[in-house]
C-alpha cells in the first residue's frame, strides 16, 4: 500500500530532467542508507543479545519505529504537481499489456529481475559466508556494509551532475557493469579480508550509479508510456516494478537453499570444502553473472537517450499547454 504510491511520486512531482535526476539520487541514497544501517547494525545487535529471539525482536521494533516516523514525514512533505494530459479516460486492465510491453518498461523489468535475483542470492548467502567461510567474522560483515556505503554515497551525490550532462542511460549502465565485474576480483582469494574490503568500496561506487538513476529512469518510462500509449501509468509501472522486486527476492532467496542442500550443508558445524565452494559461488559468481546479464539487457535494449527524452518531455508539455487552452491534447481526441 505504501511502496507503490511512493515509487510513483517522482514523475508527478516534476517533469524537469535535472530535478528528476536529483530526486532519484536523493531517494536512492535514502533507500541505501536505511539498508546499510540495517546491515551494519544487525550483526552487532544479534551478537550482543542474550538470545536470537530477543535480538530479532529489538531489530523489528527499531525498524518499525523508523519506518513509521519517516513515512509520516514523507506523506506530509510530498506534493504532486504534474497533471496527466488525458484525464477523460483511465487505463483499464487490458491496457496493462501495451504498457508492460513498451520497450523501455519491459527492458527495465527484465534487467531489474536479473539484478534483483543476483542481489537476493548475495543477501541470502552473506551470513553463511561470514559464519562458515570467514569463521564467524560478523564484524567484517558490518565493516563491508559501511565501506560499500562509503564508496556509494559520494558517487550518488555526483551522479545527477553526470546524468545532466550525459543522460541517465550511460550512467546506469556503467553502474551495472561495475557491479558485475568488480566482485569477480575476489576470486583471486575469496577469504582475503583486505581484498574483500577494497572490493566493497569499488562495488559501492557502481551501486551508487545505478541506484541513483533507477527511480529517474522509471519516471522517464512513465512519460514514454504517456507519449506512446496516451495513458498516464505511473501506478501501473510502479506496481509492476514492485511485483518484480518481490519476485526477484523470492527467486533469489530460494537459490541459496538449493545450493546449500546440493553441497552438503549441515547447520552449526564446520562445513566441507564443497559446501564452502558453493557458498563462495553463491556470494560472488552467480550474482556477478546476473549483474552482467542485466547490463547486457539494459545496454542493448533501452531506447531512451538524453535527446529522445527531451523530445518526449517537450511534446508532453505542449500537449498540457494545449489542454489548458481547451484544445484536444492528442490528435483525433474530441474536445
Amino acid at each position: 500500500m505504501m511502496d507503490i504510491p511512493l515509487n510513483s511520486m517522482i514523475p508527478v512531482m516534476t517533469d524537469n530532467d535535472k530535478e528528476r535526476n536529483s530526486l532519484s539520487a536523493i531517494k536512492g541514497a535514502a533507500y541505501m542508507a536505511g539498508m546499510m544501517l540495517l546491515n551494519m547494525s544487525f550483526p552487532l545487535i544479534l551478537a550482543k543479545a542474550s538470545n536470537p529471539t530477543s535480538g530479532y525482536s529489538t531489530l523489528i521494533l527499531i525498524g518499525t519505529a523508523l519506518v513509521l516516523i519517516f513515512t509520516i514525514i514523507g506523506v506530509r512533505g510530498i506534493r504532486e504537481r504534474i497533471e496527466p494530459v488525458n484525464t477523460e479516460e483511465k487505463y483499464k486492465l487490458k491496457d496493462i499489456i501495451p504498457i508492460l510491453t513498451s520497450r523501455p518498461v519491459l527492458v527495465m523489468l527484465l534487467a531489474g529481475l536479473a539484478f534483483g535475483v543476483g542481489n537476493a542470492i548475495t543477501n541470502g548467502c552473506a551470513m553463511y559466508f561470514y559464519t562458515y567461510v570467514l569463521d564467524k567474522r560478523l564484524d567484517v560483515f558490518s565493516l563491508t556494509s559501511l565501506l560499500t556505503f562509503a564508496g556509494m554515497l559520494p558517487f550518488m551525490i555526483l551522479t545527477p551532475l553526470f546524468a545532466n550532462r550525459y543522460g541517465k542511460k550511460p550512467i546506469y549502465l556503467i553502474g551495472l557493469l561495475i557491479a558485475g565485474a568488480v566482485p569477480l576480483i575476489r576470486l583471486f582469494n575469496p577469504t582475503n579480508i583486505p581484498l574483500l574490503l577494497a572490493v566493497s568500496v569499488l562495488f559501492g561506487i557502481g551501486r551508487g550509479f545505478y541506484v541513483a538513476m533507477g527511480y529517474g529512469l522509471q519516471a522517464d518510462n512513465v512519460d514514454y508510456v504517456e507519449y506512446t500509449c496516451k495513458q498516464r501509468a505511473e501506478g501501473a509501472i510502479a506496481s509492476l516494478n514492485s511485483f518484480l522486486i518481490k519476485a526477484a527476492m523470492g527467486i533469489g532467496g530460494a537459490v541459496p537453499g538449493y545450493i546449500l542442500a546440493a553441497t552438503g550443508y549441515v547447520p552449526n558445524q564446520a562445513q566441507s570444502d564443497t559446501t564452502k565452494a558453493g557458498i563462495i559461488a553463491a556470494v560472488i559468481i552467480l550474482p556477478a553473472v546476473l549483474y552482467l546479464i542485466a547490463s547486457f539487457i539494459f545496454g542493448f535494449g533501452y531506447n531512451i537517450n538524453k535527446t529522445r527524452l527531451a523530445e518526449i518531455t517537450q511534446a508532453l508539455r505542449d500537449k498540457r499547454a494545449a489542454k489548458m487552452q481547451g484544445q484536444p491534447p492528442f490528435e483525433g481526441d474530441k474536445k
